[in-house]
């Protein structure tokens, strides 16, 4: 039986990968699509060009949308963390006035 929460967690793990890859193929596969359709390329390798954007985009979706990246961290307000950072904002900007 295929396994979800495997694929998921890889997904996960090396999502900034993933997407490093999909995004410039994206781009191109898309921009291979433009230039063959004006080029009057044989219908075949419009759609060719066309499919590989579709499902580079389409994987791109379903791993950015999916939940399958992690969250973003943010700062809670009130942990020293966060009033450090304005102290030290505060005394940045005294310095420079």
């Amino acid at each position: 039986m295929f396994d979800f929460n495997t694929l998921a967690e890889f997904f996960r793990h090396y999502c900034i990968g993933i997407c490093a890859f999909l995004i410039p193929a994206n781009l191109v596969a898309t921009s291979l699509t433009g230039i063959f359709a004006v080029l009057h390329r044989p219908a075949a390798q419009v759609w060719q060009a066309a499919g590989i954007a579709i499902g580079s985009f389409g994987m791109s979706v379903a791993i950015i949308f999916g939940n399958s990246c992690p969250p973003k961290r943010t700062m809670r307000t009130g942990t020293r963390t966060t009033k450090r950072v304005k102290s030290l904002t505060r005394s940045v900007s005294t310095l420079r006035s």
